[in-house]
């Protein structure tokens, strides 16, 4: 079943979602071992392998210069990192980690998906997409799509056609702002320019909740030796859990983080309001990059369809009411923050490959197929390009072109009346020279004894129906020599004209074709006195039979 991959490679993490043909909403996958998220943090090793996750945070403990975390701001800057002692281009990194996720979708659905969308951060410029758009194509991704975050975020939140929508993203790394218009077919236009800008998202809330938690240890703190594995390990652990704390907060007014350190095993008190004070001027700056996006896109707070507010941290409530605040409008908080732009971004790339259908369909249907063969012989004049071709163009020949191979019996015909024209003239001239004088014989008018040539007749041979056998067109001896002399051409005239066999269906002009025989002195045998003398004056047979062969047909020419 086709499919649709929405790749979402934040800061702090990495999400993913599908979306299946039709108009079904898209849906998470699930990529870490605990949440529908995965760490985007990855770790390499001497031989290239790669892990990804929680894997690679668990080896960051015994290895933590091979682990690599927030590879996404450092993509496009030019300077490689240090995997090891391997450096490596950030945007090959963040390839290789989405490929990796793009593959273990596949072997979930059973196939490469259809298509597949990756977001990126609203303020990247188009060096940084084009970085990572090449290493995406060398690791195989594609078809590819890319947008930005607030761009899929507004496609996952569906809204009516004409809706303008102000997006505000408060990531793990950044925090975007955009206002675009919903389409008619489900996707969005972005107005004006995109804002983002880093270190005021979720990674440095993250840092003041660690700091306070780091104020209270006091001199067990400042006791830690920064060289010792172990304290690096717990180090990390600690930071963890400050990351779980605030997401806690969100929903509960307080919480305790378990420090477990060397020297110090305890646990820190926080409540919602000291939580709050503490990110409040964060939270002020990134509601100006809010205000920024609009003034860009010429709209209003009165303007506005949807104030629709995304990311992890955008759960918390204190930011709903600063940003509602400072706006004017009332905010929406997506009811699945963290995973909604992965949503859009496959739901994105489904709309891609469907308009792509559309815009090829018309193109296809304006390629009109060529008649029929019967609908050919409706349309004069009309000849289908591949007939043109298959069918040589006629050129005009003489009588001796090639006729068509079944001319057995057109032979025969055409010897009879070649004979029955012999007889003819030959009768003639006997009958003036047994008078021995130029007297007309008993009952037969006074003739010239100079035979005229024979006119020139055009002849055609049919195909369909066969002429009658050559006896019944012959002529007796007795009969008036004027007669037998006219018999021929009457009876040649008579015969229908012949069709060349068409090529094709489409039935070509009937051609007519002429016979220039060949006239030959004749002999004329005169008996004087038991001597015989010749007198030239009439045509001579050729052939056995007096038949008349055309020079140009290989079948008939054997028989002449």
């Amino acid at each position: 079943m086709s499919y649709y991959v929405g790749v979402d490679l934040g800061t702090t993490c990495c999400g993913a979602a599908v979306a299946r043909a039709g108009d079904r909403p898209a849906e998470a996958v699930p990529l870490g071992e605990r949440s529908a998220v995965v760490a985007s943090a990855l770790h390499a090793d001497e031989d290239g392998a790669f892990l990804v996750g929680e894997a690679a945070e668990r080896r960051a403990l015994s290895e933590p210069d091979r682990v690599v975390r927030g590879i996404v701001g450092r993509v496009g800057d030019g300077t490689p990192v240090f995997v090891g002692r391997t450096p490596i281009a950030a945007e090959e990194l963040a390839a290789r980690f989405i490929a990796h996720v793009v593959r273990e979708v596949a072997r979930r659905e059973g196939g490469p998906a259809d298509g597949v969308a990756v977001t990126h951060p609203a303020g990247w410029g188009p060096h940084k997409v084009q970085c990572l758009r090449t290493a995406l194509t060398g690791q195989g991704v594609g078809p590819l799509l890319m947008l930005t975050d607030p761009e899929a975020a507004a496609v996952g939140h569906v809204g009516q056609p004409g809706a303008v929508v102000a997006v505000y993203d408060l990531g793990g790394g950044t925090c975007d702002a955009a206002v675009v218009r919903h389409g008619e077919a489900g996707g969005v236009e972005l107005l004006g320019r995109p804002e983002s800008v880093e270190r005021l998202a979720g990674i440095d809330l993250d840092e003041l909740v660690f700091e306070h938690v780091r104020q209270n240890l006091g001199a067990a703190w400042d006791a830690l030796d920064p060289t010792d594995p172990a304290v690096l390990a717990a180090v990390a652990l600690l930071r963890r859990e400050c990351t779980a704390a605030k997401e806690v907060l969100s929903v509960d007014t307080e919480v305790q983080i378990p420090v477990m350190v060397p020297g110090a095993h305890t646990a820190v008190r926080m409540g919602r309001d000291e939580f709050e004070e503490l990110i409040r001027p964060v939270v002020q700056q990134t509601v100006e990059v809010l205000r920024q996006a609009l003034a860009s896109a010429g709209v209003g707070a009165a303007d506005l369809t949807t104030l629709l507010l995304v990311g992890g941290s955008s759960r918390i409530p204190l930011v709903a009411q600063l940003v509602s605040a400072g706006i004017g409008r009332p905010a929406v908080v997506d009811t699945d923050p963290r995973g909604v732009v992965a949503a859009g971004a496959a739901v994105a790339a489904r709309a891609a490959d469907a308009a792509l259908s559309t815009a090829a369909a018309p193109v296809a249907a304006s390629v009109a197929e060529p008649p029929a063969a019967d609908e050919q012989e409706a349309q004069a004049g009309w000849v289908s390009p591949d007939a043109a071709i298959a069918r040589p163009a006629k050129v005009a020949r003489p009588f001796s072109a090639v006729l068509p191979a079944a001319s057995g019996k057109r032979t025969l015909v055409l010897s009879g009346v070649a004979g029955v024209l012999v007889l003819a003239l030959t009768g003639g001239a006997i009958a003036l020279a047994a008078t021995g004088s130029g007297d007309p014989a008993p009952g037969v008018e006074p003739t010239s004894a100079a035979v005229p040539a024979p006119a020139i007749n055009e002849v055609a041979v049919p195909q369909e129906p066969d002429p009658p056998a050559p006896a019944q067109r012959r002529r007796a001896p007795q009969q008036d020599p004027v007669e037998r002399e006219q018999a021929p051409a009457e009876e040649r005239a008579a015969d229908p004209p012949v069709a060349e066999a068409p090529a094709t269906d489409v039935p070509p002009e009937k051609p007519t074709v002429t016979e220039t025989p060949t006239t030959t002195p004749t002999r004329t045998t005169t008996t004087t006195s038991g001597d015989e003398e010749d007198t030239e004056g009439g045509p001579e047979e050729e052939g056995e039979g007096g038949s008349v062969a055309p020079a140009g047909d290989p079948a008939e020419g054997a028989g002449g």
